[in-house]
C-alpha cells in the first residue's frame, strides 16, 4: 500500500472543497495518508492529521473537557473506504512482486481492482441450510470482507476463539418453502485470505434487560502467527497446505539447529 501511495498523484485540496467534493473527501485523505508516510521520513514535513476532521466531522466532536473518544474501528473503516476508492490501477508490478505470499489469489485476479481490494479484503463462502425442512436446498453465497471480528465473552480466552465462534451460528430468517420464519444454520468459511488481516475487538453487547450497551472489559490472548487454517475452505486449504509444510520442515530444522 505505501508503494501505491508514493505513486498516488494529487494535491491537498482546502477544507471547502475536500468536504464539498463528489468523492465524499477520499482523494483528501488518501493525500493526507500519502503525506504522513513521507512526514514520518522527513520531520519537516507538515502534520495533516486535522484532514481526517475536516473530511469525516464526526471524530472531531467535542465535550466538556476537550476531544471526545472515538471508535478507532469506525475510523479505520472510513479511512480504508477512502483509499479504495481512490488506489485504483496502480501497476502490475507492484502485484508481480507480492505473488509468492499472496498464494491464494486466483489466476483470474482483477489487476485493475483497489490496492486496498487486492492485498487487504478477503471473501467468505456461506452456506445456509433451513434447519425444519429437508425440501429446501441448501444455499451457498460468497461475501466481501475487510477485517474478521472477534467476538468477546466470558467463554473467550483466545483470539482464535472469538473469532470462530460466530462462524457457525442459527438464525431465523423467512422461508420461502415454508411460507414462515424458520431457524436457519449459517455456516461461515474463509475462500480467501487477503495478505494483510485487521480484527476488530468486538467488546461491546447489548443488555436487554437495561436496555444499553455495555462494553466487556477482559484480556483476550493472541498468537504471534494467527492460524487460521481450521477456518478456511478445504479449496483455500489445499492452496495454503504447501507453505504450511515448508514453514513446519523450517520450523523443525531451527529447533535441531538449536539442540546442536
Amino acid at each position: 500500500m505505501r508503494e501505491a501511495l508514493s505513486k498516488y498523484s494529487g494535491s491537498l485540496p482546502d477544507v471547502t472543497s475536500a468536504v464539498a467534493s463528489g468523492d465524499g473527501g477520499s482523494k483528501a485523505v488518501t493525500v493526507a495518508v500519502r503525506d504522513l508516510y513521507r512526514m514520518m521520513d522527513d520531520e519537516r514535513a507538515k502534520n495533516h492529521g486535522s484532514v481526517l476532521h475536516n473530511v469525516f466531522p464526526q471524530f472531531a466532536t467535542r465535550g466538556e473537557h476537550g476531544w471526545m473518544q472515538q471508535d478507532a474501528n469506525e475510523c479505520w473503516a472510513e479511512v480504508l473506504r477512502a483509499l479504495r476508492t481512490q488506489l485504483k490501477g496502480t501497476g502490475e508490478e507492484i502485484f508481480a512482486r507480492n505473488r509468492l505470499n499472496m498464494c491464494n489469489i486466483a489466476e483470474t485476479e482483477d489487476h485493475t481492482a483497489s490496492i486496498i481490494s487486492r492485498f487487504m479484503e478477503g471473501k467468505f463462502k456461506i452456506e445456509m441450510k433451513n434447519l425444519e425442512s429437508d425440501a429446501e436446498p441448501s444455499t451457498v453465497t460468497t461475501e466481501s470482507f475487510s477485517q474478521l471480528s472477534c467476538f468477546l465473552s466470558q467463554e473467550v480466552k483466545y483470539v482464535q476463539l472469538g473469532i470462530k465462534s460466530k462462524m457457525t451460528e442459527e438464525i431465523v430468517k423467512n422461508s420461502v418453502v415454508l411460507g414462515r420464519d424458520a431457524k436457519y444454520e449459517k455456516k461461515t468459511l474463509i475462500d480467501r485470505l487477503p495478505a494483510y488481516l485487521s480484527i476488530q475487538m468486538v467488546r461491546f453487547f447489548y443488555k436487554e434487560k437495561d436496555k444499553v450497551n455495555a462494553k466487556i472489559l477482559k484480556d483476550v490472548k493472541f498468537p504471534l502467527l494467527l492460524d487460521l487454517y481450521d477456518m478456511c475452505t478445504p479449496e483455500l486449504q489445499q492452496k495454503l497446505m504447501p507453505a504450511r509444510d515448508a514453514f513446519k520442515v523450517f520450523l523443525t530444522n531451527s529447533v535441531f539447529s538449536h539442540m546442536k
